[in-house]
């Protein structure tokens, strides 16, 4: 009997500073103005430039306040401990956040703020991660606040999705707002991750709500997955499964966010070392990672702009989530 080779934390090093230096190359697609020119528009116009910087406050914790373990909290310090993705990850960091901090300040961006509508958390995720970029955000935390107050932001009314509401509850906490939504515990016993979820009649929007609640839970790795013995074993079984069957099935985006939560949740390291070697495996000459959209026959019929807004579109998010699982996991320490 054979054991498959793992890869080790050189290895993962190289992935990861492949992963940040494709990132940096592309940064300009991550401005809703640009993306908007050749990919289809999402609700809230700004959803790749945040998905980024959530990235980016993940590899600060790592490259930009280094912390050890703390026994008394639980916390796992810093995560990697190499270098090699060090100084890239500290431009990214800087420059996603001068992106933002544009992006926030055009015309349209308080306009939408106003409106309080479904993608209300995510105008407010954005001015939270900015401002603990140190970055100017007046008068935006007290414009959000008022929509709260005044009971017109959508997620907090009746009726709305779950996760929503959880979404919500996290990021309105993150940014220090007031609200009456009910604690995310409660709330995410509630959804996919709840008692009763069967790993094989999820769907792949259930998977997505799942790794979203656990990154929700424990603030992407800033506290520690809290609950009881039992809680703890039905949630970690059910991310081994899940992260399983998508490595499977072959679906890397969904792979590395469950294995993001593998590094949570404590799940087996040799699952957690199977889905390296597939990312490793998939990993693309220029240092991204092709979600299950990517087909290098359609790239290869492109030219020009067009070229690259296809392989960003395509490979932006499953490398993201990669860069994500290598802060997370305790297999990308050196």
């Amino acid at each position: 009997m054979t054991t498959a080779t793992t890869t080790g934390p050189t290895g993962r090093e190289t992935l990861l500073a492949g992963a940040v230096s494709w990132l940096a190359a592309r940064l300009r697609w991550f401005d809703p103005e640009q993306w908007a020119r050749h990919l289809q528009p999402r609700g809230f116009a700004p959803s790749a430039l945040l998905e980024l910087l959530i990235i980016c406050r993940n590899l600060n914790s790592v490259y930009g306040h280094p912390r050890p373990p703390d026994p008394e909290d639980g916390s796992r310090g810093s995560g990697v401990r190499t270098t090699g993705a060090a100084g890239p990850a500290v431009e990214l960091i800087g420059r996603a956040l001068d992106l933002a901090e544009e992006v926030v300040g055009r015309p349209g961006f308080g306009a939408a703020l106003y409106r309080g509508d479904a993608a209300f958390p995510h105008h407010v995720w954005l001015i939270a991660l900015l401002a603990e970029g140190g970055r100017p955000v007046e008068p935006w935390p007290a414009v959000a606040q008022r929509v709260i107050d005044a009971g017109c932001a959508e997620p907090i009314r009746p009726g709305r999705p779950t996760a929503a509401r959880l979404e919500a509850r996290y990021v309105f906490d993150l940014a220090g707002l007031r609200h009456g939504l009910p604690a995310m515990d409660e709330l995410a016993g509630r959804t996919a991750l709840g008692p009763g979820a069967d790993p094989l009649h999820l769907t792949d929007a259930d998977l997505y709500v799942i790794t979203h609640m656990l990154f929700y839970l424990t603030d992407f790795g800033r506290r520690p997955f809290s609950a009881d013995e039992a809680e703890g074993r039905r949630v970690r079984g059910l991310v081994e499964v899940l992260l399983g069957r998508q490595l499977a099935v072959g679906d890397l985006d969904l792979a590395a966010e469950l294995l993001a939560c593998a590094g949570l949740t404590g799940a087996d390291d040799r699952l957690s070392g199977c889905a390296w070697n597939r990312l490793t495996a998939a990993r693309r000459p220029d240092g991204s990672v092709p979600s299950p959209l990517f087909r290098q026959a359609a790239l290869d019929r492109l030219s020009g702009e067009k070229a690259e807004a296809y392989a960003f579109g395509t490979c932006y998010h499953t490398t993201l989530a990669m860069v994500l699982a290598a802060t997370l996991t305790d297999g990308a320490d050196a």
